[in-house]
């Protein structure tokens, strides 16, 4: 037994030395997140629909790998890893529990193929009854207590539109929030805190949309967050029309997409690029929305100008840019 314990002394003292600590590293997590390329998902995968109109090409998402927090080791990793992005989370965040930022992740991508189906049908001309509603969907430690809620329907703020007076709401001043909780009208006046370098009321707000008497058939592709919304319009609009915008090629991108139409801003932008670039995505669609240098569409060109990828990137504001894009190519 001892002379067994001899021979492979080295062995065991290399695994104790190096295996025990970068095992730790793999577990213990700190206040960091990393982003890194993800999945490139065919959205005829998750959206089931019945259609006449078949399409050549298709239509896909694409999502990064982010955990809500990062190993010691995934930081590390992180810091020599020229695809991945590490960054700080902010202090109002850091005792948020994980599983509730994934659920809320969850519920926005279930609204984005909500509203992506209900603009979609729309624009071809469809009608879709559906009812909208904003609601509290995340509250921070920073909240004072015995105020907002988190599932509190929120009717207006200061009298105005919730979504658009929240951002313009005075900083350091106390406003009023009208909600309805168990069908009860409840109103409260919160402060809008100034938080590390920036000003909250210590809340998240989502829109909920909800379809009135129709089931939209969804498949769980485990990709949460509403960034979705643009390709996944694109690819209902193209099932609900005779003409086929797919082009026979692989079309992706990401953008949020709202009931008019507008597109918006998403995270993690060049390391979608690159999840694109490696699934042999033909074009890709991004948000373009002003020349700031923190604008989705010039960070991401930046990124593709760095490799040797042969990828389309294309720049839109609007779902009907994106859909003008496309038809330009069919009459080509």
């Amino acid at each position: 037994m001892r002379k067994t314990i001899y021979a492979h002394l080295l062995t065991i003292i290399l695994f104790f030395v190096i295996a025990l600590p970068i095992s730790a590293m793999g577990i213990v997590k700190v206040n960091y997140r990393s982003i890194s390329p993800g999945f490139n998902n065919n959205v005829a995968e998750f959206i089931s629909l019945n259609s006449p109109y078949k399409q050549t090409g298709s239509f896909h998402t694409t999502s990064v790998l982010a955990p809500q927090k990062a190993t010691s080791l995934q930081y590390i990793i992180g810091q020599f890893v020229s695809t991945t992005r590490i960054y700080e989370i902010p202090d109002y965040l850091q005792n948020i529990n994980a599983d509730k930022l994934d659920e809320i992740g969850y519920e926005q991508k279930t609204n984005s193929l909500t509203i992506s189906y209900i603009y979609a049908l729309e624009q071809a001309g469809i009608t879709v009854d559906y009812t909208i509603e904003t609601k509290v969907s995340l509250v921070f430690p920073s909240l004072t207590n015995n105020t907002l809620k988190e599932g509190d329907i929120v009717l207006s703020v200061n009298g105005e539109d919730p979504l658009t007076e929240v951002y313009n709401a005075t900083c350091g001043m106390y406003h009023e929030f009208i909600v309805k909780r168990d069908d009860t009208q409840l109103s409260y006046y919160v402060e809008k805190k100034e938080l590390e370098d920036t000003c909250l009321f210590g809340i998240q707000l989502s829109t909920n949309v909800i379809l009135n008497d129709e089931d939209l058939d969804l498949n769980n592709n485990k990709t949460g967050g509403p960034s979705g919304g643009l390709m996944q319009a694109l690819y209902i609009y193209n099932l609900e029309t005779e003409v086929d915008y797919s082009l026979g090629l692989k079309i992706a991108g990401t953008g949020t997409l709202d009931l008019d139409g507008n597109v918006g801003y998403i995270g993690g932008v060049e390391q979608k690029v690159y999840t694109a670039i490696n699934n042999n995505i033909d074009i890709f669609f991004v948000p373009h929305l002003s020349n700031d240098p923190s604008d989705n569409y010039i960070k991401a060109k930046q990124t593709l100008d760095e490799t040797n990828s042969s990828m389309i990137l294309v720049g839109v504001s609007t779902f009907n840019e994106a859909l003008e894009y496309l038809q330009g190519r069919l009459e080509e």
